[in-house]
């Protein structure tokens, strides 16, 4: 088998060329699925803040007519109706404040890494990533 004579410089360009774009396409790729990772992702997190909403309206609506006026019985209809008030703003800014959270930030972070590094690869400022002739070599 006799060896393979040496590529000219445009095969060579070309060939980089097709791998640059071979990396960009999965690059973005990659993005696309933790994109959609990170969206099934905040969608339970947003299903748990509505579900979150719906009951504390409904637990609201229910429960606050017994409670002011059971508490009424003790005190003005006007400081039951605060107390019941405040203890369900409480409750439901706590339940929004918990879903809220599990939504998160959607953010492709492995995608953002690879494509610093492949940057950081390509950088001719770095003297990893600079050519060096075979003169230049002692």
């Amino acid at each position: 088998m006799s060896p393979m004579p040496p590529r000219s410089l445009s095969d060579q360009i070309g060939t980089s060329i097709d791998a640059a774009a071979a990396l960009m396409r999965s690059e973005i790729r990659l993005a696309r699925a933790e994109m959609r990772q990170g969206l099934r992702e905040a969608r339970r997190g947003i299903v748990g803040v509505v579900i979150g909403v719906l009951l504390l309206l409904v637990g609201l609506l229910a429960a606050a007519g017994a409670a002011i006026a059971g508490l009424s019985l003790i005190w003005p209809v006007w400081m039951a109706a605060a107390v019941v008030a405040g203890g369900a703003l409480l409750i439901g800014g706590a339940l929004v404040a918990l879903g809220s959270a599990r939504i998160g930030r959607i953010t492709p972070e492995q995608t953002l890494r690879e494509a610093r590094a492949t940057i950081d690869a390509f950088d001719p400022r770095r003297p990893s990533n600079r050519y060096t002739s075979p003169q230049e070599h002692p």
